[in-house]
Order: structure tokens, then C-alpha cells, then sequence
């Protein structure tokens, strides 16, 4: 199938996700869109949202639901727009509930499925949602981690020590890991790592650097031998170890954080997130 996440940490909204896609009907391509509106409601009051969505399912399906969800910010009209996180839920909600009645339940035998996780940021508000069939749960205030897709399991043991996602950085280096080690272990997950960042409070959403998501993923592979090898030696296995593991690990903790300075370097936007898809 595949692999979404979203983290909520203190400093920002992590979104990320494979970029496999598999030829199956049932299984569907979690590329993330994205949405950033500035516009004025009914009382003429600014109006400012950021939002990331992904997930997992039927391709054609997720594609519908990505475009219901970013009508609910882009082509509101004034009287229908969103005014609080509260409001977005519930409108979530509806449509998630509609679009099973409609779209799912009659075509049970298919076994078709949608799974959606959406960051989202509104007048300096923020928050994850994750749908689990028809419901909508709403991630924790401070720090919590939603996925889906087949990859799932795997992504939440990575992520499983919610210490190292205290910031931005540290969040989205532990995501590579979690989706790295997704597409290594859950078959259908694989390709490209995408990343979108939004900050809690203020400030323009943000798109990691290929580059420099490649870069991690490459020095995690090296830093995971290094991980094998203690484990073979500790469980006495015919390994030894070399007096300079602590130099190599050194090496790969200064090559991680010479990467992600700069993972938010780059202001373009890569295939995935189309012009029609972000909007100011």
C-alpha cells in the first residue's frame, strides 16, 4: 500500500510520505498536496491557512477526497470559512462521513479503502487529523504522531520515542528514519521521502530538499551497520569491533547535521506539489 505520516511537535506540522505507486487498484500513491491561502472572511477579517494532505487507499479515491478537503479552504464562500480549528474538524468530519455513505459502503465487496492525514494551520491555530474509516481523530495538543498505510508499524517504532521530536530538525530527521525504514521492511512503500513543514504558530509552509532528504536516508544506512554490528558483537556473534566506532558515529551525527541545514533551503516547489495544488 504505502506509507503517510503526520507529527505534531512543539515547533511545527511534519506531513511526509512515500512516493510509490503500485498499478493495483486497491492501492494508491501518497504524494502530498499542499495549500496555502491568505483571504478575508465575511467580517473582514484576514484569513490565513496552511495546509498538507496525504494518505492512503484507492488512488482514485484519495485524489477526491486531497481535492474535497482543499475545497473546504480555496473555494469556500465567505460566510463558509473555516474560523477555527473546531470548525474544520466538524466540516472534515461531514464530508469524510458523506463521502463513505457514498463512495465506500455501497461498494463494500471491493474492500476499498481511504485513510487521510491532514496538517492544517488556521489564524495561528494548528493541528493533525487522521481519518480511521468514516471518524476523524484530532492528534494530541503538544506532541503526537499519526500514520497510515502498510508501512504503519514500522513508522511508529521509529517514532515511538516522542523526545526526539522536540523540533523541526530532529522531527524531520527522525521522519526519514521512520519512512525509510517503511519502505525497507512493508512492500508497496518505496521511492522518494516527501516532507512538508508548517510551523504552529506563524510563518509560510515549507518543502524539504530532495537532495538533502537522499543525503540522510544514505548516512542512516550507514549509521544502521554501524548499529548491526554492536548488536552482533553484544550478542557474541563472530563480528569484531572496530576501535573507531565512535569516530564513525560521530562522523555520521555531523554529516546528518550538515544535511538538514539544509533540508528548507530550497523555495521550489518539486513535481509532486503542482501549481493547482498551492494557492495564496
Amino acid at each position: 500500500m504505502t506509507i503517510a505520516l503526520g507529527i505534531l511537535t512543539p515547533q511545527s506540522i511534519i506531513v511526509a510520505a512515500d512516493s510509490e505507486e503500485v498499478a493495483d487498484f486497491r492501492t494508491a500513491s501518497s504524494k502530498i498536496t499542499v495549500c496555502s491561502s491568505l483571504r478575508t472572511d465575511a467580517h473582514n477579517q484576514p484569513q490565513e491557512t496552511c495546509l498538507a494532505i496525504t494518505g492512503a487507499g484507492d488512488a482514485g479515491y484519495l485524489d477526491f477526497v486531497k481535492r474535497q478537503v482543499i475545497d473546504l479552504i480555496i473555494n469556500a464562500h465567505p460566510e463558509d470559512q473555516l474560523i477555527s480549528l473546531n470548525d474544520f474538524h466538524a466540516k472534515l468530519q461531514r464530508l469524510i462521513r458523506h463521502f463513505y455513505r457514498l463512495h465506500i459502503i455501497p461498494f463494500k465487496h471491493l474492500e476499498l479503502s481511504v485513510e487521510v492525514i491532514v496538517g492544517v494551520r488556521i489564524r495561528g491555530e494548528s493541528a493533525v487529523f487522521v481519518t480511521c474509516l468514516n471518524t476523524v481523530r484530532r492528534a494530541a495538543s503538544t506532541i503526537d504522531v499519526a500514520a497510515v498505510g502498510l508501512g504503519r508499524t514500522w513508522a511508529l517504532n521509529v517514532l515511538a520515542n516522542s523526545s526526539l521530536l522536540v523540533n523541526e530538525t530532529s522531527a524531520t530527521i527522525m521522519t526519514i528514519q521512520a519512512v525509510r525504514s517503511a519502505k525497507y521492511h512493508a512492500t508497496g512503500c518505496g521511492k522518494d521521502t516527501t516532507i512538508v513543514s508548517i510551523p504552529r504558530n506563524v510563518g509560510a509552509l515549507r518543502i524539504a530538499n530532495t537532495r538533502a532528504v537522499r543525503e540522510i536516508e544514505s548516512i542512516l544506512e550507514e549509521y544502521q551497520a554501524t548499529a548491526i554490528e554492536q548488536l552482533l558483537f553484544v550478542c557474541g556473534g563472530p563480528v569484531n569491533i572496530s576501535d573507531d566506532i565512535g569516530a564513525r558515529l560521530k562522523r555520521c551525527r555531523q554529516q546528518i547535521q550538515n544535511a538538514a541545514s539544509r533540508l528548507y533551503s530550497s523555495d521550489s516547489l518539486p513535481e509532486w506539489a503542482t501549481p493547482s495544488d498551492s494557492k495564496t
